[in-house]
C-alpha cells in the first residue's frame, strides 16, 4: 500500500501510520467498497496483536476458518494492488 502511496505522491514522505484506509485514501487506487471496508479489518490485526489487552480477543477470533477466509481475501487484494503498480 505504501509503495502505491509513494508512486501517487512523488516527492512526499509517506504517513507514519498502519491505517490502510487512511493510506489508501491518499492514493489514486479505486477500491471496491467491500475491499475498502476490509482494509479496516486488516489494520485492526496490527493493533490487536500489538497490545496485550487485545491478544485474547484476537486469539478467540482467529479460528482456522477465519484465517483461511482472511488469507484468501488478503491474497486477492495483494494481487490486485500489485497489478495496479505495473
Amino acid at each position: 500500500m505504501k509503495a502505491q502511496w509513494i508512486k501517487d505522491n512523488e516527492g512526499n514522505v509517506p504517513p507514519k501510520t498502519h491505517n490502510l484506509q487512511h493510506i489508501a485514501s491518499q492514493t489514486k487506487l479505486q477500491f471496491d467498497e467491500n475491499v475498502y471496508s476490509y482494509l479496516a479489518v486488516i489494520s485492526s490485526w496490527n493493533t490487536e496483536t500489538r497490545y496485550p489487552d487485545y491478544k485474547l480477543k484476537m486469539y478467540k477470533t482467529a479460528t482456522g476458518e477465519y484465517n483461511n477466509v482472511a488469507l484468501i481475501k488478503v491474497e486477492k487484494i495483494k494481487k490486485w494492488m500489485l497489478n495496479q503498480l505495473q
